[in-house]
């Protein structure tokens, strides 16, 4: 399969196109087609409001300068096989969710304390099975056991109190079976960052809820004197993918929310997104939330609201205006829940959006539509792509301490704490901002396989990456920019 990727700033009346394979191999300007954007003047994802002025777009938004540019861009070729004939979208290519297994209707909270020390505990024992497969057969030693000789110790990193972690502060906490007492036990660091002469200084990186084997000596049973740390614990790979010049090339298109500025609900950023989809016809279209933000200000109730309905029928009304707007056309659309959608329960992991019964009258006839979890596993013919729209990036690096000489600069070393502790979410507690639904977690958070493409939207800046590669497909890691700012609107992922 041959991936491309590359980002462009999700502002007002951009144009990109992949012509012949002819795509700027360094982010830059991306030519403009010849054919014209499709007229779409009677697009209006607004909600109805008691305040027009609240539904203008800012002027800010409409003289940015920098629409249009590739921000970032990852293997693309010089020249491409594929042609771009309107034959090759006749493609329909199946979109599943891989690894989901969930009720459809859950009880938030409802998990007693017992019950979630339980499932934290098979965790840390299920993860250090994991860790195994990386390292020789061992038997992991008690953490509070004393032991002159090296041994290994498996547990879950923690800090105590509610102070931040730092070097000196690293705690591993142990499952029911690794601890006579259950109490942490504090983790030197010291022989990692100043080791034996003649011995290289050992790159580590630790945060609370990451599980680790530790190796070193606990002479007292007290203090783990730690001189190496293992947190690999990759899945499996999925299959390679079986698109070929015959069935493909498959385009998607990603674009993450909020799709409004926090000064205006004028919505334009999906405006425009909808009219790059209707001039590039991809074959999937994936929205992340959140699409009615709880922390718009004209939702949180920082200002007054002139919102004039609620926010389950104004949804409604937009996923329908969404999907009108695209009728007709061979693209299979994916929504994907966020715990900031205020007409979701908040917490996460976050159930799909429940679907309604809407009569599709006239022709042609609306694209499908797929509601999916946050954080979700779509397989689009082959290519699992892995997508959460946390922050978890962000909440990862309010709460990491690494050495000075770790090989990865920041940005990769969050991503990758998620790709070997195979979870969406492998921190914890959580973040305060995020209100995290232990038992929910355990089923959906933990990855069953390593996707292909992990997309983690964020406030850092956007990036692309590639972290390994196998038979003929990469693991590509894909990270989009929160439309934060009143003049920012995000950048837009394609992949073909």
């Amino acid at each position: 399969m041959n991936d491309v990727f590359y980002g462009l700033l999700l502002l007002g009346h951009w144009q990109a196109v992949k012509t012949e394979g002819n795509l700027p191999s360094t982010p830059g300007e991306i030519s403009i087609p010849a054919k014209k954007t499709p007229a779409r003047h009677s697009l209006n994802f607004s909600p109805a409001s008691f305040s027009p002025q609240a539904l203008e777009s800012p002027e800010s938004y409409k003289k940015r300068e920098n629409a249009g540019k590739v921000v970032c861009s990852l293997n693309v070729p010089e020249h491409s096989d594929w042609s771009w004939e309107e034959e090759n979208r006749s493609f329909y290519p199946s979109v599943e969710l891989r690894g989901m297994e969930f009720n459809s209707i859950h009880e938030y909270g409802g998990a007693r304390l017992f019950r979630m020390e339980a499932i934290l505990d098979d965790y840390v024992e299920k993860m250090g099975n994991d860790i195994d497969h990386y390292l020789d057969s061992y038997e992991p030693w008690p953490l509070d056991v004393s032991s002159q000789a090296e041994r290994r110790f498996l547990g879950r990193v923690c800090v105590e109190g509610d102070g931040r972690i730092n070097m000196h502060s690293v705690m591993l906490e142990g499952h029911s079976n690794s601890t006579k007492d259950g109490k942490p036990v504090l983790v030197d660091t010291s022989l990692m960052t100043n080791p034996a002469e003649g011995k290289p200084p050992v790159p580590f990186a630790f945060f609370p809820g990451q599980v680790v084997v530790a190796e070193g000596k606990n002479e007292r049973g007290r203090v783990i004197h730690c001189s190496k740390v293992y947190s690999k614990a990759t899945a499996p790979f999925p299959p390679c993918p079986s698109i070929t010049i015959e069935t493909g090339p498959l385009r998607v298109v990603i674009g993450a929310g909020p799709f409004t500025q926090t000064d205006s609900l004028s919505y334009q950023p999906m405006k425009d997104l909808v009219e790059y989809v209707t001039l590039h016809k991809p074959h999937v279209l994936i929205l992340i939330g959140p699409f009615v933000d709880a922390l718009h200000p004209h939702v949180s109730g920082e200002q007054v609201s002139p919102i004039a309905e609620t926010y389950s029928k104004y949804f409604e009304r937009m996923v329908d205006g969404l999907l009108d707007s695209l009728r007709g056309m061979n693209v299979h659309v994916v929504l994907v829940a966020s715990p900031r959608d205020v007409n979701t329960c908040g917490v996460y992991p976050t159930l799909p959006f429940s679907t309604w019964q809407q009569k599709d009258v006239g022709y042609p006839k609306r694209p499908k539509l797929t509601m999916a979890p946050d954080p979700c596993m779509l397989d689009i013919e082959g290519v699992v792509i892995g997508v959460t729209s946390t922050d978890i990036l962000m909440h990862i690096s309010r709460d990491e301490t690494a050495s000075n000489n770790h090989s990865l600069d920041r940005l990769s070393r969050l991503s990758r704490h998620i790709i070997e502790q195979r979870n969406f979410y492998p921190l914890y507690p959580s973040d305060p901002s995020l209100c995290l639904d232990v038992p929910l977690w355990k089923e959906i958070c933990y990855m069953p396989m390593t996707p292909h493409i992990l997309v983690l939207p964020s406030d850092f800046r956007c990036f692309a990456k590639k972290f390994f590669a196998f038979f003929s497909s990469i693991n590509i890691l894909l990270h989009q920019l929160y439309h934060k700012m009143p003049i920012c609107a995000g950048t837009l992922i394609e992949l073909i």
